[in-house]
């Protein structure tokens, strides 16, 4: 990668950072995260969430494959202030 790339967001796990062209997830970027089992998306992403939470900016799900579960997310340490939640149905989002 050339020396310009930016700082990315630490993902909250050193290996993944490592792997990563930013170091970390792409910043000011839309995320999209697959996963081959329930809720091992939101877990990937939580550690970021959390940190990101702590800041003044908004955080957008979009059409999370769950309904987030606010008491944990709050229990991991996230401000759910700032946090949006968009279902968009049968539409799509994108």
């Amino acid at each position: 990668m050339p020396a310009a790339v930016p700082a990315g967001v630490p993902t909250g796990f050193a290996a993944l950072d490592g792997l990563l062209p930013w170091r970390g997830w792409p910043p000011g970027a839309l995320s999209e995260v697959l996963s081959g089992y329930p809720g091992g998306g939101l877990a990937l992403v939580r550690p970021a969430l959390v940190r990101l939470s702590r800041e003044p900016r908004w955080l957008l799900l979009v059409d999370p494959p769950f309904v987030p579960y606010p008491p944990a997310l709050a229990a991991a340490g996230m401000d759910l202030s700032r946090l949006v939640v968009v279902e968009s149905g049968d539409a799509s989002a994108w």
